[in-house]
């Protein structure tokens, strides 16, 4: 086993094509690369901490992470300013820089429409395999 860079130093990484699709995804949203590749280490990291804390994997087992959950999306106005329609840019993978018209993980009958949106606390499980 060998060690992370020290803080302050460095990482680097080789970009395949599902490393560049992933941080394509992640950057879609505002992030950085650094900012995508430290949310993205520290919520698996997350995982198999509490994985290992809970006694589910034995400390030093990968464990395997199967979902993830998600807080729904608030569709109405935040702050008095009215909702944006998520757009995918052209160029980006399953993008043609048209407003989408189904957002994943939202049921087809509320994409799009805040008056239907729910406002209930459940949470949306995303699943590999899912979109």
């Amino acid at each position: 086993m060998s060690t992370p860079p020290l803080p302050g130093k460095g990482l680097s990484v080789k970009v395949d094509q599902q490393l560049y699709d992933d941080l394509m995804i992640m950057m879609r949203a505002g992030n950085t690369v650094s900012d995508a590749v430290k949310e993205a280490v520290s919520l698996i990291a997350g995982t198999y901490r509490n994985a290992w804390a809970m006694g589910a994997y034995p400390e030093g087992v990968l464990p395997q992470v199967i979902a993830c959950q998600v807080r729904p999306y608030d569709w109405g106005m935040t702050a008095g300013v009215p909702r944006r329609v998520p757009q995918v840019p052209a160029g980006v993978p399953g993008g043609s820089g048209t407003p989408r018209t189904r957002v994943p993980g939202v049921p087809r009958h509320t994409a799009g429409s805040p008056a239907s949106a729910r406002t209930d606390s459940a949470h949306h499980q995303v699943t590999e395999g899912e979109s």
